[in-house]
């Protein structure tokens, strides 16, 4: 076996393995995410339709709007798994194509957050990015949005970055529409920038963005298989 023929045996095992980690994808998980989000907003309509009690209507919505945000974030969570899944077997392909041509470039990037994230289909909202880096955004959210430092004595409060990420982060989220007073709807919020609905029962849709992400990874790396 020739070493270019060695070369193009190892590129096209991994990308079999980067497909391996695009399927089946998070999608399933997320229906049951969705079911749970139905359950909660049919709860929420029963108890407004049977009730006069305003004190106890509004108790019910903050409970379930809590679990419809934490809903949601499991469902973001759940697809940034997949999305560094497909990180990490991108980032192989391009150590590989380093190994063996001195070089990491393929496909015009050399692999990095950045430069996977910024590929595939875009964000409803106008916000300039695409739907991943949103996804990504939404996910660190969701784990540490309660860590982050809020200056109430700002009208309205605002948020403190602490750290260069925990400051992209933010500017994210913030251009989905989150902010420090509203964690009971940020989530909804930027779900709705994300897919430009409010259905938040279809959380599948997300990681049906995540499938389309890695197989127009897959698409560009089997272009450079072929040139090689």
């Amino acid at each position: 076996m020739t070493e270019k023929e060695k070369t193009r045996k190892g590129f096209g095992l991994l990308i079999v393995l980067l497909r391996h980690a695009a399927e089946p994808g998070p999608e399933e998980v997320l229906r049951v995410f969705g079911r749970a989000i139905k359950q909660e907003q049919e709860f929420l309509e029963r108890v407004a339709a049977e009730t006069d009690n305003d004190d106890y209507l509004e108790a019910v919505d903050e409970s379930a709007s809590l679990q419809i945000e934490a809903l949601l974030g499991a469902s973001f969570l759940a697809c940034q798994v997949s999305i560094n899944a497909v990180r990490a077997r991108c980032g192989r392909l391009h150590d590989y194509h380093k190994h063996r041509t001195g070089s990491p470039l393929l496909a015009g990037h050399k692999g990095r957050k950045d430069d996977l994230l910024q590929r595939g289909p875009g964000c409803a909202c106008a916000m300039g990015c695409t739907a991943i880096e949103a996804i990504d955004a939404c996910a660190n959210y969701f784990k540490y949005h309660e860590e982050w430092t809020v200056d109430r004595q700002h009208d309205p409060p605002v948020w403190i970055p602490s750290g260069l990420q925990q400051q992209e982060t933010i500017g994210a989220m913030q251009a989905l529409g989150a902010r420090p007073d509203s964690l009971l709807w940020n989530l909804r919020c930027a779900f709705q920038a994300v897919l430009g609905h409010d259905h938040f029962t279809n959380t599948e849709e997300l990681a049906k963005l995540v499938y389309v992400w890695a197989r127009c990874l897959i698409g560009d790396y089997k272009a450079e298989l072929a040139k090689l």
